[in-house]
């Protein structure tokens, strides 16, 4: 059973704002270390299920000066950057989670 993209999303954006943030809003982060220390292999479709969760809630924004393009090769794929800026959003979310 797969597990669902908002409860690995959350674990996620915990370990972002536990290890890298500490609730600092405009941080920039680096998921994919945070996706390791979860164990959430980097790549895989769950990594960037959660990861597009996050940036679908505004939790994460990517920093536009560091897109990264990739080839497409089975349709189109994602938008992806090296780095991505910790928002108010992921605060409510953490927030939320605790209640």
């Amino acid at each position: 059973m797969a597990h669902p993209a908002k409860t690995d999303a959350l674990r996620l954006l915990r370990c972002i704002d536990e290890t890298q943030v500490k609730g600092r809003q405009g941080a920039k982060v680096d998921p994919p270390r945070a996706a390791q220390e979860v164990g959430l292999e980097v790549g895989s479709e769950r990594y960037h299920d959660a990861l597009g969760y996050l940036a679908e809630e505004g939790a994460l924004l990517g920093d536009e000066h560091t897109e990264m393009h990739t080839e497409e090769v089975e349709g189109p794929q994602p938008r992806a950057y090296a780095v991505y800026v910790f928002t108010e959003r992921a605060v409510v979310l953490l927030e939320e989670q605790e209640n």
